[in-house]
C-alpha cells in the first residue's frame, strides 16, 4: 500500500512540475527508403499557419523544437 501511494505521489510532482516547463518535441525526419534526410527545416506551425519556431534536422536527421506552450500546432519539414 505504501508502494502505491508512493508512486501517486511521485507521478503528481512530476506533472506538476512538467506544467510549469516549456515542452521539447523531437524526432528524426527519414526519406522513402528510410535514410536520415540531413540540414532540413523542421517549422512548428500554429493551426493558422502562423510560424511558432522552428529548428534544422542535424546530419543523421534528428531534431528538437520548443513548444512554448500546450496547443494544436502543425509540423512542417521542409
Amino acid at each position: 500500500m505504501k508502494a502505491k501511494i508512493f508512486t501517486l505521489l511521485v507521478s503528481l510532482i512530476s506533472v506538476m512540475s512538467l506544467s510549469a516547463q516549456s515542452l521539447r518535441l523531437s524526432g528524426r525526419v527519414m526519406d522513402a527508403k528510410s535514410e536520415p534526410v540531413a540540414y532540413a527545416n523542421v517549422a512548428l506551425e500554429r493551426l493558422d499557419s502562423t510560424f511558432v519556431t522552428g529548428s534544422t534536422t542535424n546530419e543523421k536527421g534528428r531534431f528538437t523544437v520548443t513548444v512554448p506552450q500546450v496547443g494544436d500546432y502543425l509540423l512542417q519539414v521542409s
